[in-house]
């Protein structure tokens, strides 16, 4: 049975691609709701993540332990750690907690990925804002700030 890959190494891959054309027609190809997930925190200005900043101390798993599959099955805990997630309540040591044991049992490659993305960074050079833009348009669309609202006052 081949292993299923992750979406780290499907990411490594199209930023290996030199035709912009080419990256757009292989990650509709690829497309997964885990990319679309990961691809949308990282670069919609909406999403916020409730972490603190930088790598978090954890324990990667090693990389043939072949946990690819793992993101497919659980992306939806993503939900835990950001602002557009259903636990505005959560306590926030539990949060953390929950982000390291979730990022300890996923690939060694999609935990990196995440910790980068947590940042607002995409660690692959031609995984860019732009090729989304370009690849998703309906999911790009979502990224823009709310126009702030104006309060007239009674006079």
């Amino acid at each position: 049975m081949a292993i299923k890959e992750g979406v780290a190494e499907t990411l490594q891959r199209i930023s290996k691609i030199h035709s912009h054309k080419q990256r757009i027609d292989t990650i509709q190809k690829d497309h997964n709701i885990p990319m679309e997930i990961l691809i949308d925190c990282c670069f919609n200005p909406n999403i916020k993540f409730l972490l603190p900043k930088g790598k978090p101390p954890y324990k990667p798993l090693p990389k043939e332990s072949d946990a690819q599959g793992f993101l497919f099955s659980q992306i939806r805990r993503m939900g835990i750690f950001h602002s557009k997630g259903n636990y505005p309540d959560m306590k926030q040591m539990q949060r953390e907690r929950q982000f390291i044991d979730f990022i300890e049992a996923c690939d060694p490659d999609d935990a990196a990925l995440i910790v980068s993305i947590k940042d607002k960074k995409m660690p692959y050079p031609n995984i860019t804002e732009r090729l989304f833009k370009d690849a998703w348009p309906t999911l790009a669309s979502t990224w823009v700030l709310p126009k702030e609202v104006t309060i007239k006052e009674n006079g």
